[in-house]
């Protein structure tokens, strides 16, 4: 098995499970029929198929016909909360008409800036180099848009060279920034399925104690529980081979030190509980995922509505409700409040 020539990662590539795969669309979920036994050697597609995220890729593989599932945390964790949502959001691709929270917008605004700040230190390790590519970034953005006032800009321009100030103290190497990855977790020959999880990890470094440290940057203006049971994190020990990953805090709280906005916090993972997501959750929602679309019934859950200060886009908590409202006029608030985007792509986050 080849490992990663920069970080020494054990690297499970695709090429060496799939002798003959061309490359995979990057849809949500890629799903060829069970029920398919006529060889095919390229994919013929409708452009409704495309539409409908449903794609037909048949492999041919020493003459067998495998289903290829895709899946990244962000499309597995809304599936499991919520089918209906999943539908609306990845299969229906439904994007606010009001665009993304500033939340949102500042936290794009922050990791942009600090990929850049990543890169330069991979590449040439100058601090001083490496931060002003930072705020130039994050400055330039914010004079794009006028969704921020001075304050909330400046605010963020402090935090952000507050924070390169911290990590400067940190005996860290890094290794990788905004790493895109593509691993095959696992593999049943009698339904010929296999699974792949994507996704992009924000940074991997080398510390004196930990040889190498996936790390998951999260900005913040409230403190947040970080958990073991996140299938972002679990997918990213995963890929990276490790039983201990980071949660970088980015905190925009004034009132706490830098110590504490800036915390480093390390999940460690027990290796049954990895194994016992990739040998038997993954596999079971991904099959629960897989029929949802061949029925086209992606059922609602209404206990993932309103948790504390999370509230569903789709709840009654905002435009009075889509999935509170009858069928008849579900559609006509979706098509009042929202509009259709681009398809999901992990690679590309």
């Amino acid at each position: 098995m080849p490992f990663d020539p920069i970080t020494g990662r054990r690297i499970q590539t695709i090429t060496t499970s799939i002798a003959h795969e061309a490359d995979v669309v990057k849809k949500p979920i890629i799903v060829i029929p069970l029920e398919v036994v006529e060889e095919v050697k390229s994919p013929i597609l409708t452009q409704e198929e495309i539409t409908q995220a449903i794609v037909t890729d048949v492999v041919e593989t020493e003459k067998e016909k495998w289903t290829n599932i895709q899946v990244d945390s962000t499309v597995l964790s809304i599936f499991m909360a919520c089918p209906r949502k999943y539908e609306y959001v990845f299969v229906r691709h439904l994007k606010p008409v009001v665009g993304v929270s500033p939340s949102i917008k500042r936290g794009s605004i922050v990791h942009d800036a600090l990929l850049g700040y990543w890169k330069e230190r991979i590449n040439a390790d100058d601090y001083q180099k490496a931060t002003q590519i930072c705020l130039k970034i994050a400055k330039e953005a914010f004079e794009k848009d006028s969704a921020f006032s001075q304050e909330e800009k400046l605010e963020t321009l402090q935090t952000l060279l507050e924070f390169l100030k911290h990590v400067q103290g940190l005996n860290w190497i890094p290794l990788e920034a905004e790493k895109y990855f593509k691993i095959k977790v696992f593999e049943d020959t009698n339904l010929k399925l296999r699974i792949f999880i994507t996704g992009r990890i924000d940074l991997i470094v080398r510390t004196p104690q930990i040889p190498i440290l996936p790390i998951d940057v999260k900005t913040e203006s409230e403190r947040w529980f970080h958990s073991q049971m996140s299938n972002q994190f679990r997918m990213y020990s995963l890929a990276c081979n490790t039983n201990i990953l980071g949660v970088q805090r980015v905190g925009f709280q004034k009132t706490l030190e830098a110590k504490d906005k800036f915390k480093l916090e390390l999940l460690p993972f027990d290796q049954d509980i990895l194994d016992e997501f990739k040998e038997t959750t993954l596999p079971y929602w991904t099959k629960q995922m897989i029929l949802a679309h061949e029925d086209s019934y992606f059922p609602m859950n209404p206990t993932n509505c309103v948790h504390g200060h999370f509230k569903c886009q789709f709840s009654d908590a905002y435009n009075q409700g889509i999935c509170n409202v009858s069928r008849s006029v579900r559609d006509q608030k979706l098509a009042r409040y929202f509009v259709v985007g681009d398809a999901w792509d992990p690679s590309n986050i």
